[in-house]
């Protein structure tokens, strides 16, 4: 059995009165457990065709059967039992309900699609495969030497083996590869972490040698998967009223395709200045004077690489 078959498929649309074929006459099979992908330029009918095989748009001539089912004779109310029964949709936004909590998100199309019993729909919502958690510990010694240590992990992050599939898609692809890379639909690759398990040590004194006002810290960010990391060290200096200076250099480090090696810039400096003062006189003579924070030198460079 196909999972997909299109036999003469078209989909013609009106628009004001001139007749538009965005799918014209075509064929084909896709067989469970391939992996298609609908390549072509702007307008060449792509979401169009999505749009048939999830059943959201109707055909306007010929055959598509999904999963042996011919979704071209559904009516509106049996396309939609028959999306909630077979399929899934992956959007480009998150197109959450943003009254919502993200559980309840889970829970709205087993109500309302499925209509699962209350029970059964918490269950399924409670036993989710993605699950993340942080584990950290935070340690000051007599000379106030601070060190944090945390380990996090997020089951829905990228895998080592995705990640670096993704990196060869952008090193080896075309012009059009890359502006799919910085598309919405690949937002999730661009995020800070993307990866599932991660290391962190931060050690950071105060006052070192009776440096007043001198704030040296080193961080480490480790992708424990990949093992490709990030090692920062800062400087911070508060001696000057109302003013915060602070300098740090970063390396990023790793093999080649890992997610910190793969980053625009191996080397980077950076060089803030935070400016905090009273809002009014008046502001001043209360008990809690409003701070506010006018910025800022900020330079953000790289150095080599």
């Amino acid at each position: 059995m196909s999972l997909v078959q299109a036999e003469s498929l078209s989909k013609t649309y009106d628009t004001v009165g001139v007749p538009v074929q965005a799918v014209r006459a075509v064929d084909f099979t896709i067989e469970p457990g391939a992996f298609v992908a609908f390549v072509g330029p702007s307008g060449s009918g792509k979401t169009t065709l999505l749009n048939l095989i999830g059943v959201l748009d109707r055909p306007t001539g010929g055959r598509l059967s999904v999963v042996d089912t011919n979704v071209s004779a559904l009516d509106r109310r049996a396309a939609a039992r028959f999306r909630g029964e077979h399929l899934g949709f992956v959007f480009q936004d998150f197109n959450l309900i943003p009254v919502l909590s993200a559980a309840e998100n889970i829970e709205y199309p087993l109500l309302m699609v499925q209509g699962r019993p209350a029970a059964e729909r918490r269950e399924r919502v409670r036993s989710g495969p993605a699950n993340a958690w942080l584990l950290g510990l935070r340690y000051l010694t007599d000379f106030e030497l601070t060190t944090i240590a945390e380990v996090y992990v997020d089951e829905a992050g990228y895998s080592r083996e995705e990640l670096e599939a993704f990196f060869r898609f952008v090193d080896q692809g075309d012009a059009a590869d890359l502006n799919l890379a910085a598309s919405p639909a690949l937002g999730p690759y661009r995020r800070p972490n993307v990866g599932q398990r991660y290391g962190y040590l931060r050690l950071s004194q105060k006052d070192p040698f009776d440096w007043l006002y001198v704030a040296p810290a080193a961080t480490a960010i480790v992708n424990l998967d990949d093992d490709s990391r990030t090692l920062i060290a800062e400087l911070g200096y508060t001696g000057i009223t109302n003013i915060e200076l602070r300098g740090r250099v970063m390396w990023l480090q790793g093999a080649r395709f890992s997610e910190f090696a793969e980053k625009p810039n191996a080397r980077k400096a950076e060089l803030r200045a935070r400016w905090s003062f009273l809002a009014t006189r008046r502001a001043a003579r209360t008990a809690r004077p409003r701070l506010w924070e006018r910025s800022r030198f900020h330079r953000r460079g790289a150095i080599g690489g």
